[in-house]
């Protein structure tokens, strides 16, 4: 994820270990940002992972002998992590 104030790019999980809740806390510049769900965002991803779900992902995983569900889990997973997004408070 990128920091909406000074910029820099740092890991998307660093950002549990600093505070709970939508605010959180750059580790480069200290600064507070909200994290939120952008919904176009989501609908995009959604519109280009739907289809590698139902007719790739999913197959695949049950022809290698496990539950199609694992694959839908790992999937809906990547889609939130994908549509999370970072603004500065107030905007």
């Amino acid at each position: 994820m990128r920091c909406p104030h000074c910029d820099k790019v740092f890991p998307f999980f660093t950002l549990g270990l600093k505070t709970k809740g939508p605010q959180k806390l750059c580790p480069h510049c200290n600064k507070t940002m909200l994290l939120y769900f952008n919904s176009k965002v989501a609908a995009l991803w959604f519109a280009l992972l739907f289809p590698l779900q139902v007719f790739i992902f999913k197959p695949t995983v049950i022809g290698w002998g496990y539950n199609g569900t694992l694959s839908t889990g790992i999937v809906a997973a990547t889609w939130l992590y994908l549509s999370l997004r970072l603004k500065k408070p107030g905007e």
